[in-house]
């Protein structure tokens, strides 16, 4: 019997001890001894980065409110990324109001009416967690305890994480598998950046659920088991274990259908088109090599992660909240999955076949199928923007004046983004991938399970080049590819001498260290080490600058509402950060639930008359107005609501370009006192804050 390599050998029921107590044991001993450091390593540079940030958060705070009455001091501010970490902030300082402890309204926007929030609850009710035991412990408002625990929220769950998903890939595959995926988990910056210090938001949920829905089909063999006594790398050793990597994975799917619909589906979409792929190239060789493919696990698969999808659903909005919103989580994505499970299952079957002939093609059953898929597309193209909000023609104008959803090349001709920092070196794992697969000292079942986990990753980059976002989910099929691309490189080049292990453990360190330097390099080298060393004498980024001035700026409104509510306008990005640190309520926010008050926002903004800019804020109850030059957004309101201006209508005649560039204030309004201070002054931004008064007499 052929002695398993220790860094290879797992724990579970799929790997093979050594024959006998000797040098093996005590490598074994070693490569557990080796990933256990590295994952203790990657937590405690979690909890080292998450201290830096909040230490010179509370200190820069600190600072600022130095003359300010304790009960009167602001939340601490957000990492200059986390505009939506405002919003999830507020979503959960106001839970329970009105008895309702689902997050499906708010007020936070498009005052006077409010919206419908279609987010997650579960995020929501972490953060009102994480909060009340701030309080408790404290004595801090809810408000402040919320903010102060949200610089941890994220890292808190990467920690969680990297126990999790390193420690079963070790047991699975072997610690050098478990060591990478810790590792990749903190140094690969398209998954590190979601759980950032002060980055509170759902993006970090998703990174986790596409990591298990991928790593699960890995773990299961895609399907492919071997006997006991196999050789293959990859493939399980038993039905059970393939049968609880589908379960893994299809729990993370209906956990990722839950936190972001769309995401989730298209990976499954690329790993059914890998699994179809794989059994029709490598179905022969894989059976050859007495592997077993057992399509009925692609049932399973469906039948879990649709039974999860549609109680995540019922959690959400059962009874009163049910409706057509395909933008989310929705029945029809349950049976969409569903039924692909079902097709992959059929199709593989009959691709498995020895002698499979034309007339045994499961024809209906693969119609049935597609037909129940596409039912969810069909319905989104058919309903339009009833449906799908996204497909409005305002929101379309919205989204080509952010520059995340901006087509790749087009970010790059302009500098806003590098090549490096879209792909890094992880392109070369997917190439290593396909080398894999046409290497003949690679085992047939090993590289059956290498295609489905390089679709997805293909489908996703074609989608990355027409809208640079979808980069960050691309981090988490990485990470899954990466563990099992090692392991099986690890197997082909490194031969079992103690010195060549060494060499081979050198090599690979080394490309581990041009992984990790960008992302090490972000968190330890930046601006939050040195401020953080510099103790009292603080130099603050333009990001903190821009934040601190928006505490003050909220500070000046709440002293001149003096105690009564305000509802602001302002433009979508201050909106969110002034709204949730003064608990304003505010109109338009870049949200595709808030087009009514995008909309609004925009047709205030850029009214043609003071007449006509009162009458909005009549409408709307505007209490007050900030304007400022960072992303005041009245440009690109204007061209969306007139691509062809008619006569009488133009961008220099709109109220807050009066206002903010010309200094022409109208009659009905009163400019706050906010004389330019060293924020302002060093970020060069004109700011201007108007008290809405109708009654006024004309200055």
């Amino acid at each position: 019997m052929k002695k398993p390599d220790p860094l290879q050998a797992g724990t579970g029921r799929n790997s093979a001890p050594p024959e006998t107590p000797g040098p093996s044991s005590h490598a074994n001993a070693l490569a557990w001894i080796g990933f256990s450091s590295v994952l203790l390593a990657c937590i405690v540079w979690v909890a080292a980065h998450a201290f830096l940030v909040d230490t010179v958060t509370v200190r820069l705070c600190k600072k600022a409110d130095k003359n300010i009455p304790t009960e009167k001091r602001m939340p601490v501010f957000l990492s200059e990324i986390a505009l939506d970490g405002y919003a999830w902030n507020h979503n959960a300082e106001h839970l329970g109001e009105n008895g309702e402890w689902r997050v499906r309204h708010t007020d936070f926007d498009n005052a006077p009416k409010g919206r419908e929030v279609h987010w997650n609850s579960g995020f929501a009710w972490y953060l009102r967690g994480l909060g009340e035991i701030h309080r408790a412990a404290t004595g801090d408002s809810l408000r402040n305890s919320i903010f102060r625990m949200s610089i941890w929220a994220n890292p808190i769950l990467l920690v969680l994480a990297l126990g999790i998903f390193a420690t079963l890939s070790a047991r699975r595959f072997g610690p050098l598998c478990g060591t990478v995926i810790a590792f990749g988990m903190v140094a690969t910056p398209m998954f590190y950046e979601s759980f950032t210090p002060a980055y509170p938001d759902h993006h970090g949920l998703i990174a986790l659920a596409l990591l298990g829905l991928v790593f699960g089909i890995a773990w299961a063999g895609g399907g492919w088991v071997q006997p006991p006594d196999g050789t293959c790398l990859i493939p399980p050793r038993a039905l059970k274990q393939a049968r609880s990597g589908m379960a893994f994975s299809a729990i993370c799917g209906a956990a990722g259908l839950w936190i972001s619909g769309f995401s989730a589906g298209i990976v499954a979409i690329g790993i059914g088109l890998g699994i179809i792929a794989s059994v029709g190239l490598f179905s022969n060789k894989a059976s050859q090599a007495t592997c077993t493919y057992h399509p009925e696990l692609w049932k399973f698969w469906g039948f879990v992660t649709a039974g999860g999808s549609l109680f995540f659903y019922l959690l959400e909005y059962f009874p009163n909240h049910m409706g057509m919103r395909l933008e989310v989580n929705h029945p029809l994505y349950a049976l969409a999955w569903l039924a692909g499970g079902w097709g992959i299952c059929d199709l593989t079957a009959w691709l498995n076949r020895p002698a499979r002939k034309l007339r045994d093609f499961p024809l209906w059953n693969v119609v049935a199928c597609s037909g129940a898929c596409l039912l969810l597309p069909v319905l989104i193209l058919a309903g339009g923007s009833k449906f799908y909000v996204l497909l409005q023609p305002f929101m379309f104008g919205i989204m080509n004046s952010t520059s995340e959803v901006l087509p790749l090349l087009h970010r790059i001709h302009t500098g806003s983004l590098t090549w490096q920092a879209a792909f890094g070196y992880f392109p070369f794992f997917a190439l290593a991938a396909f080398g894999l697969m046409f290497s003949r000292k690679v085992d047939a079942g090993s590289k059956a399970v290498l295609l489905p986990l390089l679709f997805p990753i293909l489908l996703i980059s074609v989608l990355q080049f027409r809208q640079a976002r979808w980069a960050a989910l691309n981090g988490s099929l990485y990470i899954a590819l990466a563990g099992i691309v090692v392991l099986q490189v690890w197997r082909l080049v490194v031969p079992r001498g103690a010195i060549d292990r060494c060499l081979g453990a050198v090599l690979l360190l080394s490309f581990g260290y041009l992984i990790a330097e960008p992302s090490f390099k972000n968190c330890f080298q930046t601006a939050a080490w040195v401020q953080f060393r510099s103790g009292d004498k603080d130099s603050i980024t333009s990001g903190q600058a821009l934040a601190l001035l928006h505490r003050q700026m909220a500070r000046a409104i709440l002293d001149d509402a003096d105690g009564k509510p305000v509802v602001l306008l302002s433009s979508p990005n201050s909106s969110c950060l002034l709204a949730a640190i003064g608990g304003f309520k505010t109109v338009g926010t870049l949200y595709w639930e808030n087009v009514e008050g995008l909309k609004a926002a925009a047709a205030g903004l850029n009214a043609q008359s003071d007449d006509e800019a009162l009458d909005f804020m009549k409408e709307h109850g505007i209490t007050h107005v900030s304007l400022m030059s960072w992303e005041n957004f009245i440009g690109p309101y204007f061209s969306i609501l007139y691509p062809k201006p008619p006569p009488g209508i133009s961008y220099e005649n709109s109220f807050a370009q009066r206002a903010l560039f010309y200094h022409l204030t109208p009659p009905w309004a009163r400019p706050l006192a906010f004389p330019p201070n060293d924020l302002s002054k060093g970020l060069r931004q004109t700011v201007l804050m108007l008290r809405v008064d109708p009654e006024s007499k004309p200055q």
